[in-house]
C-alpha cells in the first residue's frame, strides 16, 4: 500500500503541473484577447478619423469638379477661341479710322504708296506735327 500511495502522491503532482500549466495558457489567451480589444478601439479611432478626412476630401474634390465643368461650359475649346479671335487690335468705340498723329490733320491715313506719293522712310519726309519720329 506504501506504493500505491507513493504512486498516487506522485500522478497527484503531475496533474497539479498540468493544471496550473493549464492556468497558465488559459491567463495569457485572456491576456492577448483583452490587449486586441484595446488594439481594435485604437484602431476604430484611427479609421474613423480617416473617414471623416476622407469625406472631407470628397467634398473639397465635388466642389473643385463642379468649378472645373463651370469653365468648361463657358469655353468650348482652345481652338474655338483662337478662331474667334481678332485678327487685329479692336478699334475705340465710336472710331471709324486709325489717326496718324504724325501726319496733318485732314490728310490721308492710308498708306502714302497708295496715294501716288513717296513712301515715308528715313530722310527728309519723316518728320510730322509732333516732330520726327524715333
Amino acid at each position: 500500500m506504501a506504493k500505491s500511495l507513493e504512486e498516487l502522491s506522485v500522478q497527484l503532482e503531475k496533474m497539479v503541473k498540468q493544471f496550473t500549466g493549464f492556468q497558465t495558457m488559459m491567463q495569457d489567451s485572456l491576456d492577448s484577447l483583452n490587449a486586441m480589444g484595446s488594439w481594435q478601439s485604437t484602431v476604430d479611432k484611427a479609421f474613423g478619423d480617416f473617414r471623416e478626412r476622407a469625406d472631407g476630401t470628397v467634398a473639397t474634390l465635388a466642389a473643385i469638379t463642379k468649378r472645373i465643368d463651370l469653365a468648361v461650359s463657358r469655353v468650348d475649346s482652345p481652338e474655338t477661341w483662337l478662331t474667334m479671335a481678332p485678327t487685329t487690335a479692336p478699334l475705340p468705340h465710336g472710331t471709324t479710322k486709325v489717326v496718324d498723329l504724325n501726319l496733318d490733320p485732314g490728310t490721308s491715313t492710308s498708306s502714302p504708296a497708295s496715294d501716288g506719293e513717296q513712301p515715308m522712310g528715313p530722310g527728309k519726309h519723316c518728320d510730322g506735327i509732333l516732330g520726327p519720329r524715333p
